[in-house]
């Protein structure tokens, strides 16, 4: 590990702003490919450049409003410019979400799946000890003292 001495700047190599560029850029076309996808699927006809402008408009939407509510009507708005009926761009929309969804779900399985030991890794090599905010002082302390209990079981046992 390589840290920059005191008050020199920061300066990432190339190759890691070429990494993030090519990173950003498939991501942009793989959520370009899902629209059209989704489109194709419904048998409606969305060209290339329309689903490219989709996906942007979505993102430039969701970055300027709260909690990112201004994605869909933004995608919806580029979709209906486009001369895509309203109904068509709504199945597009939903199909594309639906898409989105059961790709998140498999991402959280296999994420639980790979990592279904490291609850119990850390739970074995220290006490971990859940208090609530609205816990009273005497309850947290309880909490402590039955955690030392458990720690020290744990380390009479052979």
């Amino acid at each position: 590990w390589r840290w920059w001495p005191a008050g020199g700047a920061i300066v990432l190599p190339l190759r890691s702003h070429l990494l993030a560029i090519t990173a950003v850029v498939v991501e942009i076309m793989t959520r370009t490919w899902k629209i059209n996808w989704s489109a194709k699927a419904a048998h409606i006809e969305l060209k290339f450049f329309t689903a490219l402008r989709t996906t942007l408009a979505g993102d430039f939407g969701g970055s300027i409003t709260p909690a990112r509510s201004g994605a869909e009507p933004a995608r919806f708005l580029v979709l209906a410019e486009a001369g895509v009926p309203t109904p068509s761009a709504l199945v597009i929309l939903f199909a594309e979400l639906f898409v989105e969804a059961l790709s998140l779900g498999a991402v959280v399985l296999i994420v639980a799946i790979v990592f279904r030991h490291a609850g119990m890794v850390l739970g074995a090599k220290v006490p971990v000890i859940l208090t609530s905010r609205a816990d009273s002082v005497r309850s947290r302390i309880a909490s402590c003292g039955v955690a030392k209990l458990v720690a020290y079981a744990r380390r009479a046992k052979p």
